[in-house]
């Protein structure tokens, strides 16, 4: 069996998750990027997309991660790591769902 870690990346204050991504390589902390709001983060790493598509928060406050005081999914911050089956159902709705 094949373990792959997906990334789901969500921009602040959006309301909406904004896609699914494979970290494909290590964290360069020696690079920088200057489209931060705040200069409090360094470095970058390199991800294959695999969804790109905007998906409301509407979606996901029903799934709760038991590793975060069973806080919705949606509550989740940098680095949070997301149990298989929970992370089954948000890729499926990434993969599936149509929203308008």
């Amino acid at each position: 069996m094949i373990a792959m870690k997906n990334n789901y990346f969500q921009v602040n204050a959006s309301a909406q998750f904004c896609g699914v991504a494979e970290m494909v390589g290590p964290v360069n902390f020696d690079k920088s990027v200057d489209f931060w709001q705040q200069d409090k983060w360094s470095g970058q790493f390199p991800v294959k997309w695999h969804i790109i598509k905007d998906v409301p928060n509407s979606q996901f406050r029903h799934l709760v991660l038991e590793n975060n005081d069973n806080k919705p999914v949606t509550n989740s911050r940098d680095t949070q790591e997301v149990g298989i089956c929970v992370s089954f159902i948000v890729t499926m709705n990434f993969a599936f769902a149509v929203y308008c």
